[in-house]
Parts: structure tokens; sequence; C-alpha cells
């Protein structure tokens, strides 16, 4: 499955809040509780980017998972 880019605002909208997909993929439930904590505590651009980024990493490299890809056409309204 493809993944589109870290750059895509769809990342950026999920780790700050302002979608909140009903995630399937424990890592990505796990992960995201975190990242969402860590923007709350700084908003800046800087620190959004960074987390949007290590959610996408962990997309990538688990887009051969079933409930992994379910989270990706819902993130990306696909």
């Amino acid at each position: 499955m493809l993944v589109p880019p870290a750059s895509n605002e769809a990342w950026n909208n999920v780790v700050t809040g302002k979608t909140n997909p009903k995630l399937e993929f424990f890592a990505a439930k796990v992960l995201l509780a975190r990242l969402v904590l860590v923007v709350k505590r700084d908003p800046a651009a800087p620190t959004v980017q960074t987390c949007a980024k290590q959610l996408f990493e962990l997309f990538s490299t688990n887009a051969h998972i079933p409930s992994a890809q379910r989270d990706i056409a819902k993130i990306f309204g696909s």
C-alpha cells in the first residue's frame, strides 16, 4: 500500500488532534497517544512535524499489515 508522504497535512492533523480517526493498529494507537501529549506540551511547528514524521514512519514500515492499511484509509479518507 502506498503511504502518503510525511509532508502531507493529514499527518499533522492527526498528531495535533484536528482529526481523530479511530485507529485499529495497536502500535499506532500507542504511539499516537504519546505524540498527541508531546504536541499538547509543545505545539510549535517543528514539534508537530517531528511527531507527524514519526507516525508516518510507523505506518510506512507496517504498511503491509491489514489494520495499518485500514487506518491509513481512515486518515486520508480513501
